[in-house]
């Protein structure tokens, strides 16, 4: 596990957890607050360039809404955020229950 905070000036704009296992890194938690700089991007994408320099092949940001929800669901940012990244979605299914 590692966290990765991104400053500007000395002030803390973001942070993410991220951990590190088998083939994977997870995006597990983060916190921005609002500010001009996009501070969370390229926290991310140092947080990816960190993955590859371990040698992990995938980067999962886990958990984004359906395309059918509404716009105003409080994940509509942070599915946006995510996706904005490219990659694909993987739809993972435990019992009869679809996550």
């Amino acid at each position: 596990m590692r966290v990765f905070t991104a400053r500007h000036n000395g002030q803390p704009l973001a942070s993410s957890i991220i951990m590190f296992y088998g083939d994977s890194a997870f995006y597990h938690h983060g916190a921005s607050i609002q500010s001009k700089i996009p501070a969370a991007y390229l926290l991310q994408w140092e947080a990816i360039r960190e993955a590859k320099r371990r040698g992990h092949k995938f980067y999962n940001f886990w958990g984004i809404i359906k395309e059918d929800v509404s716009l105003s669901h409080p994940w509509q940012g942070i599915t946006l955020f995510k996706k904005g990244f490219g990659g694909r979605t993987v739809t993972v299914f435990r019992g009869k229950k679809k996550f």
